[in-house]
């Protein structure tokens, strides 16, 4: 299965890397709990929604596709990330540098960093009131993961 998660679509905030990255973390940490074959890219950048069409999106850009290669790329477990997403990230998050990386579509080889997991001093929970209306939805969610 895979999964095309938006962060901040429609209304961006300053916190959708952090956002992002620190659900990949919980995600991973589910997983890891519940083993079965996942692997995870990276990339942030911008997308635009369909002219015409309310609250249906859709992504095609050079940034889906680095992500799509990255998560082809990376060991089970891994979570790789540009180095956009990777500036946006290192105060909160510890990441490592892999080199450079051959990917399929692109000219050069793209540097490539590993999520670790979060500086202690920032695991903060994001959100602690209790999700209303996404019954359904954490249960595909549940579903898919575990």
């Amino acid at each position: 299965t895979t999964l095309l998660i938006f962060f901040g679509v429609p209304i961006s905030t300053e916190h959708d890397a952090t956002r992002a990255l620190a659900f990949l973390l919980e995600l991973q940490a589910v997983a890891r709990a519940n083993p079965r074959r996942r692997d995870d890219g990276v990339r942030l950048g911008r997308f635009r929604r369909r002219r015409g069409v309310r609250r249906e999106y859709t992504c095609h850009s050079i940034h889906v596709n680095q992500a799509a290669r990255q998560m082809i790329a990376a060991a089970w477990g891994e979570i790789w990330l540009d180095v956009a997403t990777m500036e946006r990230a290192r105060d909160g998050f510890q990441v490592e540098p892999l080199g450079t990386k051959p990917f399929k579509g692109f000219a050069a080889p793209r540097p490539v960093y590993r999520l670790l997991g979060r500086w202690q001093a920032d695991a903060i929970p994001l959100y602690e009131e209790t999700l209303v209306g996404r019954t359904s939805e954490l249960a595909q969610l549940h579903w898919i993961v575990c």
